[in-house]
């Protein structure tokens, strides 16, 4: 399922309550998941916020210069080969999209929010198991709802469900305000 050059895709594993993150990282260690989102990503332009991507940072997974990063940050410091830095969502999503590449939105909170209206597609994988944590992904039923793609898996007793989902029609959108 190849990412075309003018798309725009979310990717986010979550639990069954939307949580995404634990101050600066995952609840869990689900390595399937971290192969998912290298195999999407992969020759693709990142639409990160600072803390996501401090902890990809620190795992190492930036500087191997397989994807572009467009960084939401007044850090201006974090800029590299591979990562310029936007003060907003939009100018970091515009921008992204200009490189040419396939764009994914790959969180946090706000960053999702702010594209949602933008996004053509969501890949979620939706752990089935409550953590506890601080960020929680916003609701996107309002935005997407067909489930184009489903694979039930698991890992060390963790069970989970990689899912794609397309975007809400307008009609299918107002359906959901009665």
């Amino acid at each position: 399922m190849p990412t075309q050059a003018g798309t725009i895709s979310a990717i986010v594993a979550c639990d069954e309550n939307n949580l995404i993150g634990c101050r600066t990282g995952l609840p869990w260690r689900i390595r399937e998941d971290w192969k998912w989102f290298l195999n999407h990503t992969k020759g693709g332009a990142c639409v990160i916020g600072r803390l996501s991507y401090e902890a990809m940072l620190n795992g190492g997974t930036v500087s191997n210069g397989q994807r572009k990063y467009f960084v939401v940050s007044a850090d201006r410091s974090l800029a590299g080969p591979h990562t310029q830095v936007f003060g907003s969502t939009m100018e970091a999503v515009d921008a992204a999209v200009e490189s040419g590449l396939p764009v994914w939105i790959c969180g946090g909170v706000r960053i999702y929010e702010e594209s949602f209206p933008q996004v053509d597609k969501l890949y979620i994988t939706r752990i089935h198991n409550k953590y506890e944590g601080d960020r929680y992904m916003p609701d996107w039923k309002e935005w997407f709802g067909p489930v184009e793609y489903r694979r039930d898996s698991s890992e060390n007793g963790i069970d989970y469900t990689f899912m794609i989902l397309g975007r809400q029609h307008v009609a299918d959108r107002a359906s959901l305000a009665v």
